[in-house]
């Protein structure tokens, strides 16, 4: 059973978005959820939530790959997070598409992660799993964490991202020129 307990850490929006930046680069999963400061329902009980680290993982590109998720889910019974691959309604419905992906995605992916960060109304809550060694200890967590992060600022600043376009300038500025034009004949709903 995961431990929460609620931490003493000041977090303002800089140390925020550097806490996120250190955070993705130290552990291969990590999911951030952001509510973005709407507490109109009924059902918000976070301002934002950080799951980080890989506990247990569960891919899928099976026929049977909701079964395996519900077997999974009762396995683990703890918190997890990931996501549905688009092409999954292929398996749901008969349904077919060829488009193009890049990524080679499992149908279905999802992670129990180390640790769970919770910012609720100036509260930062951490929970951890135990009997994971100093990914148990609360104190020790947070301090790698945010001092960590203080030190490693300059370095995540420095990380550079390159990005190659699928298709040139000119065939994109073409592509939504044709675009346009099908909006305007009224072929596409905007």
């Amino acid at each position: 059973m995961r431990d929460f307990k609620e931490m003493p850490v000041e977090v303002n929006d800089n140390r925020l978005v550097n806490l996120l930046k250190n955070i993705q680069s130290q552990f291969e999963r990590v999911c951030f959820l952001n509510s973005n400061n709407y507490n109109h329902d009924n059902y918000s009980s976070f301002d934002w939530l950080l799951a980080f680290g890989l506990n247990s993982e569960f891919k899928s590109s099976d026929d049977d790959v909701f079964k395996n998720l519900k077997s999974y889910i009762d396995e683990v019974n703890d918190w997890i997070f990931g996501g549905f691959s688009y092409d999954l309604k292929n398996q749901i419905e008969n349904l077919s598409s060829k488009n193009f992906c890049g990524y080679n995605l499992d149908l279905v992916h999802f992670f129990q992660p180390l640790g769970v960060i919770i910012f609720k109304n100036n509260n930062l809550y951490l929970g951890l799993l135990p009997g994971k060694g100093k990914w148990s200890n609360h104190k020790e967590v947070v301090d790698y964490i945010f001092e960590n992060n203080d030190k490693n600022e300059e370095q995540v600043k420095k990380q550079t991202i390159n990005i190659t376009p699928k298709v040139d300038k000119r065939t994109y500025l073409s592509n939504v020129k044709d675009i346009k034009k099908h909006i305007q004949e009224g072929n596409i709903y905007e």
